[in-house]
């Protein structure tokens, strides 16, 4: 249970930092290309698309949904390597394994992982603290 909370707390101090005033991106995967009011991807590394936020002070300033090429969809890559391409510095996700958790943390990106819903909702239980900072240990064991 102490562990729980504590990585509750840390995740909401990380989040605190990160949305002081500065401008950040943010990745979520998505199911099509309808921006904010697309369901998310429940499965991270099969996300047919990736809703890009550009946002500033708590405020979307711009949505960018790009097609994800990687390689559960014929193209080359995988979908860590899309989000650290998009130079996203969070990804919200429903859960993911631990090789990309891996993978996106020695970039810097802030995994923020327990997300449902459409990409508008996911959006802001992040901001609302709902979403928790996603590490090795909690990633997906199936995906190890």
């Amino acid at each position: 249970m102490s562990g729980m909370w504590h990585s509750t707390l840390w995740g909401r101090l990380n989040l605190i930092i990160l949305i002081g005033g500065q401008n950040i991106k943010i990745s979520i995967p998505s199911m099509d290309n309808q921006a904010l009011s697309s369901e998310i991807s429940i499965h991270f590394g099969k996300s047919p698309y990736f809703t890009i936020l550009d946002v500033k002070n708590n405020q979307i300033e711009k949505i960018e949904v790009i097609k994800s090429l990687g390689k559960h969809e014929g193209g080359k890559m995988t979908a860590a390597e899309i989000i650290i391409q998009s130079k996203a510095d969070v990804l919200l996700c429903a859960n993911l394994g631990s090789k990309a958790v891996e993978m996106l943390n020695e970039r810097g990106v802030k995994i923020y992982a327990g997300a449902f819903g459409t990409v508008e909702n996911t959006f802001e239980e992040w901001k609302n603290g709902n979403l928790h900072l996603a590490d090795e240990n909690s990633a997906c064991k199936e995906h190890n």
